[in-house]
């Protein structure tokens, strides 16, 4: 995930090209360690509570994904608005970072990223509940 974050960071406009070199580093660091480290297999596949629970969450949080058009949230180091394409960016890697652990690690993927979850869930059912009553009116 930290090599398609770097490569996210290299392609996305304002472009950082310095990060596509270390994107290609953590993934040949993640190829190496994987050789050379015996016990990073799956297993087994996702439980139904599982399987259900990431189809719950990806449906929901699809929906802040596919809506998010406008930003008015600051760059820390900036001071300027964010591109909406790094954000939207940003929410499908963490998506992607919760179903990778939560396919994973099963039960305990899902407790390790129970704050992310939360998040996720929390943002997503105010977008929900923003657009019902944007179209209520």
């Amino acid at each position: 995930m930290t090599a398609v974050a770097f490569l996210l960071d290299g392609l996305l406009s304002p472009p950082l090209r310095h990060h596509l070199l270390v994107s290609g580093l953590a993934f040949l660091t993640t190829v190496v360690l994987t050789i050379f480290h015996g016990d990073i297999t799956m297993e087994t596949g996702p439980t139904l509570p599982v399987v259900l629970s990431s189809a719950v969450v990806t449906g929901l949080f699809l929906v802040v994904i596919a809506t998010t058009r406008k930003v008015e949230a600051v760059g820390d180091a900036t001071g300027k608005v964010l591109n909406v394409r790094r954000v939207r960016a940003t929410q499908v890697l963490a998506l992607l970072t919760a179903l990778l652990f939560a396919w994973w690690d099963g039960a305990y993927g899902l407790v390790t990223i129970l704050p992310l979850g939360a998040a996720m869930i929390g943002v997503s059912l105010y977008r929900l509940t923003s657009l019902f009553l944007s179209s209520s009116r």
